[in-house]
């Protein structure tokens, strides 16, 4: 087994005001595959600390049967006690032709009765669906007679003893197909397909009574030439959601709310625009909603999607939330309610454990959904020893109030067929939340979290910044989904809160037709300042958004007839001041927390290009520094008012090339950073400053040197946290493609590589302390802590504090399967 740890001139200004652009989304959180290993029987991580379990099995992977000829799709109901499920069995025939047969499981994992028949072999017979309502089992599939598909069912007690057999007769000379049946009350709901020859196809419901008598029918969703498929339904409170599977050109998941009688309450609910293929719908009741969860391939990618529906029938989520998006189509989705959150399984390629590819092998991961939106971590539950020869599909879960059945099949090669395998857990990971870890490097014990993504959805993410209220974090990047021939880059956001979760994850800040190009983000007063530069006019923009990710107000040409190439950004006590560079100097704009312009001026008059720029602030100083053309340090002392304290001067006057620079404000002041090449290889610098902006490091402090020419550190950021400055900044490894033939873990051969004289750039995220008397702390490695980052190209790192941990984000990047690159914004806490 195995689990997974969680671990952003001129002497007047004209500012224009913008509507409120968008509403608060709902909670959202989506994570990539990341797994380490697990004891099987405990659950419990053997390199995490965790406070709690992320699995905790009762009964580790089972045999519920192996019959020759392979068993498929089961499906499973609880009594509140034992578990009876269901499959399809092929021992029976050679071909496809398939056959019922079930198990009753006990909460202990036992099974009690193995190989119960539950229809004979006559005709193919798929889609099987099983509820237990109270007092009996209902089963039902779908069986060939003569010329179509019927419903066929049978009724068991609790001791899956077979009390009758039914046959629905529904009459008409149509194919009745994708049966599914769920309890309601104390009768049962049934739902299904029906195809015609001439191609119309609509979706009929039944309520049936406990000994299988129909009570009421109704056509739900009218014949029509569309492909209607895979009807699922759930009940709450006597009021049914059905949802179904509609395609033409693309697919869309559709529903409508009816009563237990299906009589229609609502017109249809489109849970998705077409825009994108989504299918294969499944949904369940909650505490005060459903829960719909569907396969999407928004992404290029089948990923995993979802969207809560009220009970009067609004679609709570209506983009969505993503539920799984990592890499590898995922598949054979089910949820069930647990009473706190939901649970939802699936099927999904599986990274090996020693090796950064995915391959074609799936296995079961679980994820829990908040009541409220937010998603958890997934787990890992199958997949015992990372080989090519195991092949998990059909994932099903119950819930009997205290335990978790998970049913799937897996492949064996040989004997070339699929066997029925279980689990029984008390949990299947937390309800959402991060957890934390104990990492070792250099000796020392670091606290955090591991690696997370911020950012989903299609096109690529770059240059994050990232900013705090305090409480939750706001995390902004350029976004190229909207991009054309690399024309019409956009700012996005997300909300990311104090233990991990994303909030919002798709905050929408410049959509404009025109490229927005490297956003820097502030708070004040619960505020948020985000400004970029338009590259098309090289103008700068900016937008005020409340705590929550609500653009307040909208600033467009920030510094009208100015064309600015850099800028800076900090926090004030009640609002930010701003930094617009142009070839001939620097100007600045005082704002209050609302965005009103306080005060304009001129403060450095030196012609050139200024390459980079940084602010940070102690007390009511500011102290900006930049990249001088002589690539030096250079930097200015203001007051909060913008009266200039120390004019511009030197702060370091190196030979070399000095840039990239980051400051921040510190106990007893600043600490500047910044990368130099004396010896030709890269290597992070730094110099510390009173309050006043004497420098204290004339001779500068060395942070983080190169190894070599073929590995150096590069792209440095600062900020203050817990006593200490700390620094980021990502380590270029420039290594060789070669390798040979890897040695044998647990005898299987882990991988070969042919040698070849191209170098490869590897990149991860490094930080390390400096503390107020100058003395450098150890590096540790931030990124690639677990395998979800493993093999990532991880750069241009930003971070900042809330009041109890650092939030360090990065750009990570990683080949696809299919070839290509995937670009997003992952993220990690430490404390």
């Amino acid at each position: 087994m195995r689990t997974i740890a969680l671990f952003v001139f001129a002497t007047t200004s004209t500012f224009l005001l913008g509507d409120v652009l968008r509403q608060p989304a709902q909670l959202v959180r989506t994570v990539p595959d990341r797994r380490v290993p697990v004891n099987n029987v405990t659950g419990t991580s053997t390199n995490a600390a965790s406070q709690q379990n992320d699995v905790e099995i009762v009964k580790k992977d089972f045999s519920i049967s192996s019959a020759e000829a392979g068993q498929i799709r089961s499906r499973s109901a609880t009594d509140g006690e034992n578990f009876f499920v269901i499959w399809e069995d092929a021992r029976f025939n050679e071909s496809s032709l398939f056959t019922f047969f079930g198990a009753l499981i006990g909460s202990d994992g036992k099974v009690k009765k193995n190989d119960i028949p539950i229809s004979t072999p006559s005709g193919s017979q798929r889609t099987g669906s099983i509820a237990f309502n109270g007092s009996v089992y209902l089963v039902v599939w779908s069986q060939i007679d003569e010329y179509y598909f019927q419903v066929r069912g049978a009724i068991f007690d609790k001791n899956a003893v077979r009390v009758k057999d039914l046959t629905f007769n529904f009459g008409e000379a149509v194919h009745h197909v994708s049966p599914v049946v769920m309890a309601v009350g104390t009768d049962f709901g049934l739902v299904w397909a029906t195809n015609s020859s001439d191609g119309m196809v609509s979706v009929q419901g039944a309520l049936v009574n406990s000994s299988g008598d129909i009570l009421s029918r109704q056509v739900i969703v009218p014949s029509q030439e569309k492909d209607i498929s895979r009807p699922k339904l759930a009940s709450k409170d006597n009021t049914l959601l059905v949802v179904w599977e509609e395609r033409g050109g693309s697919g869309k998941i559709k529903g409508a709310l009816f009563s237990k009688t299906f009589i229609r309450k609502t017109d249809d609910l489109t849970l998705t625009s077409g825009e994108f293929n989504a299918g294969v719908p499944t949904v369940t009741a909650g505490k005060d909603q459903y829960l719909v969860v569907w396969e999407d391939t928004r992404n290029n990618e089948t990923d995993l999607y979802g969207a809560r529906i009220a009970p009067d029938g609004t679609v709570l989520d209506a983009n969505g939330i993503a539920i799984s998006t990592a890499e590898g189509p995922v598949a054979n989705a089910n949820v069930v309610w647990t009473g706190k959150q939901y649970t939802v399984v699936f099927a999904q390629p599986a990274r090996l454990k020693y090796k950064d590819e995915l391959t074609d092998e799936k296995h079961i991961f679980a994820v829990n959904v908040g009541n409220d939106g937010t998603v958890d971590m997934p787990v890992q539950i199958t997949g015992r020893v990372p080989t090519h020869d195991e092949q998990d599909s059909d994932p099903w879960i119950a819930w009997n109030g205290s335990k978790f059945l998970v049913t799937w099949s897996t492949y064996n090669d040989p004997p070339s067929y699929f066997d029925l395998y279980g689990v029984v857990a008390k949990r299947l990971g937390h309800p959402p939340r991060t957890r934390e870890v104990v990492l070792k490097e250099s000796g020392r014990r670091i606290r955090g979290l591991t690696d997370f993504l911020i950012t989903t959805g299609p096109g690529n993410k770059y240059s994050p910044s990232v900013a705090s209220d305090g409480e939750d974090f706001l995390v902004v990047w350029e976004d190229s989904h909207h991009s054309k021939g690399g024309l019409g880059i956009d700012i996005y956001g997300a909300q990311v809160d104090n233990i991990g979760r994303l909030k919002d994850p798709s905050i929408p800040i410049a959509t404009k037709l025109n490229t927005q190009r490297t956003p820097k983000i502030v708070s004040s007063q619960g505020r948020y300042l985000v400004i970029w530069i338009n590259q098309n006019s090289q103008t700068a923009s900016g937008a005020i958004l409340n705590r929550n990710g609500l653009i307040l107000k909208q600033m467009e040409n920030m510094v009208p007839d100015f064309k600015t190439d850099n800028m800076a950004i900090v926090g004030l006590n009640d609002g930010f001041a701003t930094f617009f560079a142009d070839d001939q100097g620097i100007s600045l704009l005082l704002l209050d927390s609302h965005g009103n312009l306080i005060r304009s001026r001129r403060i450095v008059n030196e012609d050139g290009a200024y390459p980079g720029m940084a602010a940070a602030r102690h007390g009511q100083n500011v102290l900006l520094v930049w990249e001088s053309t002589t690539h030096d340090i250079r930097g200015v002392m203001l007051s909060d008012t913008g009266q200039i304290l120390k004019e511009p001067y030197d702060i370091s006057a190196s030979p070399t090339l000095e840039q990239r620079i980051d400051a921040i404000g510190g106990d007893d002041g600043f600490l500047v950073v910044w990368e130099d090449a004396p010896n030709g290889a890269w290597q992070i610098y730094g110099a510390r400053l009173s309050s006043s902006g004497e420098v204290l490091d004339p001779n500068t402090i060395v942070i983080a040197t190169a190894v070599s020419a073929n590995q150096f550190p590069s792209d440095p950021a600062v900020t203050w946290f817990s006593g200490k400055y700390r620094v980021v900044w990502t380590t270029f490894f420039l290594s060789k493609t070669c390798g040979g033939t890897y040695p044998l873990v647990w005898n299987i051969p882990l991988f070969k590589k042919d040698c070849s004289s191209t170098y490869q750039y590897q990149h991860e995220i490094y930080s390390s302390a400096v503390r107020s008397d100058g003395t450098v702390e150890a590096p540790y490695k931030i990124s690639s802590e677990s395998k979800a980052t493993m093999g990532l190209h991880s750069s241009t790192p930003a971070l900042t504090p809330n009041k109890h941990q650092l939030l360090i984000a990065w750009k990570g990047e990683r080949k696809k399967p299919q070839g290509d690159k995937a670009i997003n914004i992952y993220g990690a806490f430490r404390k």
